[in-house]
């Protein structure tokens, strides 16, 4: 559970976590993160006097639902903590009310926007940034396979150790496969979420997918420094964008491939796990990935990004050039449906403006409209005809 607990004071230097019996458990109690739903706190084992992560709900009683399911999730083979959680009843001192607390292993580390902060503000080492998803990966998979979605993959739910491997933490905000979480709850304000569960509550796009999109985030992040913009038309910032060109061509391809607004055009959590590699990364002639657009970042809400024409020299897909400038084709199971560019080649000089579209031509009335109005023209012409016929007879037989 999460380290970064030096600059937190401790709650009481003698603060002891007791069982309902009053066995000291675990003494010299300090908290190290909180929420509003939970408190984590740091404790030494009374017997083996080693560190571990003690959560309790903070002040609703009802969250003893969402402590037995992060449990389970934890308690998921491969899920990454070095140990077993265990679900406890116990009070926090002398003569307080027992409630029920999650006991995990401790693990050393720090979360991964300080990691990033520390050692790259503007980009890892592709080397290291490709570890730390690929660690995240494998955490994903076994919880994958053991029928939970995560969910909710952030920096702040990603702890690095100091010889850089990562640790998946945040199982609480897990959930079983396509269901709705018991805490409920949606993630509208989080710029890592896939698109399809942002506002949705009843838990049936719970999928792998929705942490593929939230780890090709995480892997943006790790590799640029530059936190995603929330925007599903434009996730990344033009900074980030262009500290792409600074990264193998790889990493960029597997974040556009994460991060297709829909989840059916993104890769599969299997198939990532073949790419992400740094002795493996796909090219644009890898299966899959050929002409890959990556979502554009001028469609940002910053009008500074939205005024750069192009980032790429490759083909841009622009809706307002002229009908005589075929756009170019996007294979259907990548291309997103918004304006895109293509992520390739060397990093670009600004491009002169694009020339303003064509007057559009004057729209043909529909059929039916048109033929309606010829109708009246029609018959008055006939009828003009049949008279002047008429006036023609009459004046034979007269003469």
């Amino acid at each position: 559970m999460p380290n970064d607990s030096s600059d937190r004071e401790p709650r009481r230097a003698d603060a002891r976590l007791l069982a309902e019996d009053g066995t000291v458990l675990f003494s010299g109690l300090r908290v190290v993160s909180t929420s509003a739903r939970y408190e984590i706190v740091r404790g030494i084992d009374a017997i083996d006097h080693t560190p571990f992560a003690i959560k309790a709900p903070r002040f609703d009683e009802a969250q003893q639902a969402c402590l037995a399911l992060e449990q389970a999730v934890l308690c998921t083979e491969g899920a990454g903590l070095p140990g077993e959680a265990r679900l406890l009843n116990a009070t926090v001192g002398d003569g307080a009310p027992a409630q029920s607390v999650l006991v995990l292993p401790w693990v050393a580390g720090k979360r991964l926007d300080r990691y990033v902060a520390e050692n790259g503000p503007t980009g890892l080492d592709p080397e290291v940034a490709i570890g730390i998803a690929r660690d995240v990966h494998s955490a994903l998979e076994a919880l994958h396979a053991a029928g939970f979605v995560h969910r909710r993959v952030c920096p702040e739910h990603v702890l690095v150790d100091a010889e850089g491997r990562a640790t998946l933490i945040g199982m609480s905000h897990a959930t079983a496969r396509s269901s709705a979480h018991p805490g409920g709850g949606t993630f509208e304000s989080d710029p890592y979420a896939a698109p399809e569960i942002q506002r949705e509550l009843s838990g049936r796009f719970n999928t792998p997918r929705a942490d593929v999109y939230a780890l090709g985030m995480l892997l943006a992040y790790a590799a640029t420094g530059e936190r995603p913009t929330g925007n599903v038309s434009a996730p990344l910032t033009r900074t980030g964008f262009l500290r792409l060109y600074d990264q193998p061509e790889g990493i960029g391809l597997l974040i556009g491939r994460c991060t297709q607004p829909l989840q059916k055009n993104r890769i599969s959590m299997r198939g990532l796990g073949e790419w992400l590699r740094a002795d493996a990364l796909p090219t644009r002639s890898s299966p899959g990935f050929g002409p890959l657009e990556l979502i554009a970042a001028w469609a940002a809400r910053d009008p500074a990004d939205m005024a750069v024409s192009t980032l790429s020299p490759g083909p841009l897909v622009n809706r307002s050039a002229p009908a005589a400038v075929a756009e170019p084709r996007v294979p259907s199971e990548i291309a997103p449906s918004e304006p895109a560019v293509a992520l390739a080649g060397p990093k670009p000089s600004p491009a002169p403006p694009s020339p303003a579209p064509p007057s559009p031509a004057p729209l043909e009335e529909p059929a039916p409209a048109t033929a309606a109005r010829r109708w009246p023209r029609a018959i008055g012409g006939g009828i003009v005809l049949l008279a002047a016929i008429a006036m023609a007879w009459l004046r034979l037989r007269s003469g």
